[in-house]
């Protein structure tokens, strides 16, 4: 019988041979990822990845985070959130849709590394997480799948995971594509496996990686994951998650793969994203009860 852990690492992972980042992590990262997330008290999540073709954010990254982001209020941690323009409106819809508390802090390209790093120092997080954001590579550029270079669209947060490390503070990332902010934890196996994977590859090292088939997927597994530990189901609903894929659309969200406005996520249809939802729940309904 396999363990939950196992069981939420085989859902999050569905796809990710097709998209190269197989095998990047293993159950025992999801379960370490957990246990940093179930210990902190104060959670910094930065997320939202711009479609520069589109001028707005893409759909995945954004809900994951607020799914998390959910569970972790539920179980009394403080959330800061922390976005660029592009992905402002998305974030903020699906804040309200799912009633956080959660302050949303917005990196712009013009703003100094200083302010956003007092804000930081005013919330005193104990964990920082990057959810499907952005990351630089060696030469501190940021490029699209198709390694066109998008750094203009891509206000920097690299250096928060940095200074993150400088003060000993764990960094959890999930990604789905080797350009994604703590992938140069496995950046010989991008360049190995994904297409044009030596020109995209960023390079900050993350503590924890969780390479997932879709971003959002990891959010959503981990909150199964804390559900588990906490003896208490704090997942959202299927109705909450529908509420967040549609406004997500209304927000003018695109999906990364696709390029255009819907229901579907880095490729995958409505149907196909709300099945990771439930079968994760399935899994921590079987442990709880």
């Amino acid at each position: 019988m396999k363990s939950a852990t196992e069981q939420i690492f085989e859902i999050c992972s569905r796809h990710t041979e097709q998209r190269g980042t197989h095998n990047m992590s293993v159950p025992e990262d999801f379960a370490q990822a957990a246990h940093l997330l179930f210990d902190a008290q104060r959670i910094v999540i930065v997320t939202g990845f711009a479609i520069a073709a589109c001028g707005i954010g893409e759909t995945d990254g954004p809900s994951g985070s607020i799914a998390l982001a959910a569970a972790l209020e539920k179980l009394g941690k403080q959330v800061l959130l922390i976005t660029d323009p592009y992905s402002e409106t998305i974030l903020n819809r699906l804040i309200t849709v799912m009633d956080l508390k959660a302050t949303l802090l917005i990196r712009r390209n013009e703003q100094s590394e200083v302010e956003l790093l007092s804000a930081w120092d005013t919330f005193k997080p104990d964990l920082l997480v990057g959810l499907e954001r952005p990351g630089r590579t060696e030469e501190g550029k940021v490029y699209s799948m198709h390694a066109l270079d998008i750094t203009s669209f891509c206000p920097d947060t690299d250096f928060l995971f940095y200074h993150a490390r400088n003060h000993k503070i764990p960094t959890v990332c999930i990604g789905d594509g080797g350009n994604e902010v703590g992938m140069g934890k496995v950046k010989d196996q991008i360049i190995q496996q994904v297409p044009l994977g030596e020109t995209i590859a960023a390079a900050f090292e993350a503590d924890i990686l969780l390479a997932c088939g879709v971003s959002n997927w990891g959010g959503i597994g981990l909150a199964g994951l804390l559900s588990v530990m906490a003896g208490n189901n704090v997942l959202h609903t299927d109705e909450k998650e529908e509420a967040m894929i549609l406004a997500m659309a209304d927000c003018g969200a695109v999906d990364g793969v696709l390029k255009k406005v819907g229901t579907t996520i880095d490729g995958f249809s409505f149907e196909e994203n709300m099945q990771i939802l439930k079968d994760v729940r399935f899994v921590v309904m079987g442990e709880l009860y």
